[in-house]
């Protein structure tokens, strides 16, 4: 059912990445890390970052888990790791 109810959903792919300003990324917390889906696509941005694309991009992220204390904000951290290295601006959403 929710392969059919996401179908006309489009993808996410390098261009948008390249043409998007800001960018809020959000994935779901697998034992204090970001889904290997996640991970994958960030892996593939390499030319982009080579090429200055991501430099000063405004990026936030956000994460959930079924639980309590199950590894979002270490979720989070991973995802932020990423983007300093591209060299965006990360604005963390904090707790107000």
């Amino acid at each position: 059912a929710t392969v059919d109810a996401t179908k006309d959903i489009p993808v996410v792919t390098s261009e948008d990445i390249e043409w998007a300003d800001a960018i809020i990324f959000s994935t779901p917390t697998r034992f204090g890390n970001m889904a290997s889906q996640m991970k994958q696509f960030l892996d593939t941005q390499g030319g982009l970052w080579a090429n200055g694309k991501t430099v000063n991009k405004v990026v936030s992220a956000m994460s959930s888990a079924q639980n309590p204390h199950g590894g979002q904000e270490a979720t989070i951290l991973s995802l932020y790791t990423s983007m300093m290295h591209w060299g965006a601006i990360i604005a963390s959403p904090g707790y107000t």
